[in-house]
């Protein structure tokens, strides 16, 4: 089993061999800042990942963010791959990766919410919330994939990812429905 834990400006691994009393502890730095979030590898069968990917099936990776800075791991050579900055306004505050399509989801607090290419470093930015971004889930209907992502205020944003596949500069807008967020819910 693998466990993954935040040390303020680092990222810790720690691997437990079942049956066994004893752990290996990596730590992985390289932020400047507080990390906030770690989305290690998730391979479901049914995805797999992009054969041009410059994520390999065979690496441990994980991504983790701090307020501007997205970076790869590799588990395995315990360094760094490749890192991406965010650069101008709006600090992140919660990310997703989509692993079998290569894209790292990012939201922040001014309500926008960034679809990056892991490959490419490209980014596309959507606009529609208008408050810190709490939270980013992606839904799978059977010809298609939807991202949902919601803000403090309420309200929550949905954008269509199979179009996305087709123009990757456009983050196509399906609708913004209001809802109620009691912030005393945490």
């Amino acid at each position: 089993k693998v466990y993954y834990f935040v040390l303020k400006p680092a990222v810790g691994v720690v691997t437990m061999v079942e049956g066994s009393k004893s752990a290996s502890i990596i730590r992985l730095e390289g932020h400047n800042d507080a990390v906030l979030s770690v989305c290690p590898m998730v391979l479901d069968n049914a995805c797999g990942l992009k054969p041009k990917s410059r994520i390999s099936p065979q690496e441990d990776i994980l991504y983790s963010m701090d307020r501007d800075t997205i970076i790869c791991w590799s588990e395995r050579d315990q360094r760094e791959s490749f890192q991406m900055k965010h650069r101008g306004r709006g600090e992140i505050t919660v990310a997703f990766v989509i692993w079998h399509q290569s894209l790292i989801v990012t939201g922040h607090d001014d309500g926008r919410v960034c679809l990056w290419n892991a490959d490419s470093s490209d980014k596309v930015t959507s606009s529609a919330l208008k408050s810190a971004v709490s939270a980013i889930v992606i839904a799978h209907a059977r010809q298609s994939a939807r991202l949902v992502a919601s803000d403090f205020s309420g309200q929550i944003a949905i954008w269509n990812l199979s179009l996305l596949a087709r123009n990757p500069t456009i983050l196509s807008l399906e609708g913004v429905v209001n809802g109620y967020h009691d912030h005393e819910d945490y």
